[in-house]
C-alpha cells in the first residue's frame, strides 16, 4: 500500500475526546457510532483484530464523513486479553493473548520477543490500513501496552515504516499538579505517567507527535456516576494552555452472548454513552470552558 501524507492532529491548545475499543463487539461499535453522529468525539481507536471490525469500519468511515466535527481514526494495538492476527513467539504462539500482568512482567524482565511483536503490530497496521484505504491517523495501545519496554520500540519502528507523515502516539501522562486533583485512579495515573516518560525517547526518535496531557483513567465501576468524573477531567484539561486528550469507553448495553469476546467493563460502557450523548455533557463543556477548545 502506498504511503499517504496527511496532516496529523494538532494540539495547539485543543482538547480531544477519543473513544477506545471500536471493533470489539456490536454493542461497543453502535455506541461509538452514536457519538460520532452526534459530534461528541474527535477520535476513535480501533482494534484491528476485533470481531466486528470488518463489518463496522465502512460504517465508521461513513459516519466520520458525515459527522458535524472532524474525527480521526487510529490503531488500538492489541497485545492483551484477546486474539492476535498471527502467532507471536513466546507470548501468543496459538494467537490467544495473556492478560496485562503477564505482558508487563515479560516486558520489564526483557523476555518479550520484540521482532515477533513487531510482526504482529505490522499485521494489525496492515489490516486496519486495508480496511480504511489509508494508514491510521494515530496509534495507541489496549491497556496502554504501547508504553511497555520493547513494545514501545516496536510501535515506533512500525510507524516509521508505514507512514511518511508525523503521526501521533498516545501519551498517557499528566503533570503532578493534575495527578493530585484527579477524581479517581490516581495511583494508576501516576504509573502511566512514569511509563509515558520512559517511552518518550522511542516515540521522539520516530518523529511521532504526542498529546500534551492525558485524562480519563478510571476503575470502570458501574456504581460510580461517570458525569462528575468527566466534568473534573474537563476542568483539568482546560486549566492549561497546552491542550489534552481524554479517553473514554462508551458502548450500548448488552448481554454477552456465547462466542463473544470477553468485555470486563461491559456494565460500565452504557453509563459513559448515556452521559456523552446527553445535554449534560454539552453543559459541562460550556461551564468548564472547554467548548471553544473542543475539536480540530
Amino acid at each position: 500500500m502506498d504511503k499517504i501524507i496527511e496532516t496529523p492532529m494538532t494540539w495547539g491548545g485543543r482538547i480531544h475526546l477519543c473513544a477506545d475499543d471500536f471493533g470489539l463487539n456490536a454493542a461497543v461499535d453502535e455506541g461509538i457510532l452514536d457519538l460520532v453522529h452526534l459530534g461528541r468525539l474527535t477520535a476513535v481507536s480501533c482494534m484491528a483484530g476485533g470481531v466486528e471490525i470488518t463489518r463496522d469500519i465502512p460504517r465508521l468511515l461513513a459516519a466520520v464523513s458525515d459527522a458535524p466535527r472532524p474525527v480521526q481514526i487510529g490503531l488500538h494495538v492489541t497485545l492483551t486479553e484477546y486474539t492476535t492476527l498471527g502467532p507471536i513467539r513466546g507470548l501468543a504462539p496459538e494467537c490467544a493473548l495473556p492478560g496485562i500482568g503477564t505482558v508487563m512482567r515479560q516486558a520489564y524482565l526483557r523476555r518479550l520477543d520484540v521482532p515477533a511483536i513487531r510482526m504482529e503490530i505490522d499485521r494489525q497496521m496492515a489490516c486496519l490500513s486495508a480496511l480504511m484505504g489509508r494508514v491510521p491517523d494515530f496509534v495507541d495501545g489496549h491497556q496502554h501496552v504501547h508504553l511497555l519496554p520493547g513494545i514501545r520500540d516496536a510501535v515506533a519502528a512500525s510507524w516509521k515504516d508505514w507512514s511518511v507523515r508525523p503521526g501521533w502516539v498516545r501519551y498517557c501522562g499528566a503533570p503532578e499538579r493534575d495527578l493530585a486533583r484527579l477524581p479517581s485512579a490516581q495511583f494508576k495515573s501516576r504509573v502511566l505517567s512514569l511509563m509515558s516518560r520512559a517511552a518518550a525517547p522511542s516515540h521522539d526518535e520516530a518523529g511521532m507527535v504526542t498529546n500534551p496531557r492525558f485524562f480519563g483513567v478510571t476503575e470502570f465501576s458501574p456504581e460510580v456516576p461517570f458525569g462528575p468524573r468527566m466534568r473534573r477531567w474537563l476542568s483539568l484539561a482546560n486549566s492549561g494552555e497546552s491542550g489534552a486528550l481524554i479517553m473514554c469507553h462508551p458502548g450500548r448495553a448488552s448481554v454477552p452472548a456465547a462466542g463473544d469476546p470477553p468485555d470486563p467493563i461491559h456494565l460500565h460502557r452504557p453509563q459513559e454513552l448515556a452521559y456523552l450523548a446527553s445535554e449534560a455533557f454539552l453543559t459541562d463543556l460550556a461551564e468548564t470552558g472547554v467548548a471553544a477548545r473542543f475539536g480540530l
